[in-house]
């Protein structure tokens, strides 16, 4: 529903913020528009596009919102994995469990489960 949302806007920038002020999807359908993924690049979008004075749609979404390329973003995915989502079901098969020990949860490895 998001990506849809994000490909069928009228508007000449499309985006769908991360977590931590990101850019996670983007769509640009404005000539002048250049991007800049570096830092809080959603706000840096959103500046851009006004200044080339095009329309912006922020498509607000968690799904779209996080990616997984941090090991602790494994959280995500153990947490709110569907149940008939592989991911979640291979990464406890690799030994990759939650552990909210101090507070906050985390992710650990059981290093003796084999790989494959």
């Amino acid at each position: 529903d998001a990506l849809e949302r994000l490909l069928t806007t009228s508007a000449d920038i499309a985006i769908a913020p991360g977590r931590g002020g990101g850019t996670n999807a983007l769509v640009v359908r404005h000539p002048d528009f250049r991007v800049d993924y570096h830092g809080a690049s959603y706000l840096d979008h959103r500046e851009i596009a006004r200044d080339v004075g095009a329309s912006l749609e922020t498509v607000d979404s968690f799904r779209l919102a996080t990616d997984i390329d941090e090991p602790t973003d494994l959280v995500e995915v153990l947490v709110h994995g569907l149940e008939t989502n592989r991911a979640p079901a291979r990464l406890r098969a690799f030994g990759f469990e939650l552990d909210d020990r101090d507070g906050r949860v985390d992710i650990v490895r059981d290093e003796s489960v084999a790989t494959e």
